[in-house]
């Protein structure tokens, strides 16, 4: 038997042998609960919760939130399906005459994500990660308006919308893509500027229909409009690269 003044730190037990150790000698729920919290008591004593998910399952992924990780978090390994990269491209981009100002006049800076379209299986996770800048990945849906700057038609196929918070350098916001149709995301802080991606979210080879039309927004109109854009062009390949965009 190990001295009773040894520190808890010095114990090799897991914290799930922990827990369970606790729990086999009369520890009450309430107790467990207050020390480790509700999600570890809940698992104990069989809950709802998991107190240690497995790593497809990983932390809560929010229909409406997401789940955010800053610079300093770890991704949960085994977690994420695909990746969309954030990007400020100050200076000549990949695409001239690309952003525009109300003048018809190019302004000098890109800012985008990459890639800017993407096919995305039913249950699938996709990590948006910040490469530079300040950036949201917010879908375009009525309640994300702010008039009379902007009004955000629904663009979305499910009958809500989804926002992460605002994200800088390094950070991660991952969704998890339930229902099938076609997804039209954009950056808040660079609607004007074109920033938006379209996701694709189908099975078995189906190709949902583009039921939306043209976006009557500019710059961000004539990504979403772009030919490599359709539903049939992002389910064939996969994937499309920002710099493969025809603007």
């Amino acid at each position: 038997m190990r001295p009773e003044n040894d520190a808890v730190d010095d114990l090799t037990l897991s914290d799930a042998e922990l827990i369970t150790a606790l729990k086999n000698h009369g520890v009450s729920r309430r107790l467990l609960m207050k020390v480790f919290g509700a999600g570890a008591a809940l698992s104990v004593f069989g809950g709802t919760a998991a107190a240690l998910p497995d790593s497809r399952q990983g932390m809560k992924i929010d229909k409406t939130y997401g789940a955010p990780y800053s610079a300093d978090d770890n991704v949960p390994a085994g977690l994420v399906d695909h990746t969309v990269t954030l990007h400020i491209h100050e200076g000549a981009g990949d695409h001239p005459d690309f952003p525009l100002d109300e003048n018809g006049e190019e302004i000098p800076v890109e800012t985008f994500f990459d890639p800017v379209g993407l096919h995305v299986r039913p249950g699938e996770v996709v990590n948006f990660t910040d490469h530079n800048g300040l950036h949201t990945v917010t879908s375009f849906h009525p309640k994300f308006s702010e008039p009379p700057f902007f009004t955000l038609p629904d663009r979305v196929a499910t009958n809500y919308g989804f926002t992460s918070p605002p994200m800088s350098t390094a950070d991660s916001w991952l969704y998890r893509f339930t229902t099938q149709g076609v997804y039209d995301i954009l950056c808040l802080p660079h609607l004007e500027l074109g920033m938006v991606v379209r996701i694709v979210v189908s099975g078995d080879g189906n190709v949902p229909a583009d039921t939306y039309g043209p976006l009557p927004i500019p710059n961000a109109g004539d990504v979403l409009g772009a030919p490599e854009l359709t539903p049939e062009n992002i389910v064939s390949e996969g994937s499309v690269a920002w710099e493969d965009l025809t603007l």
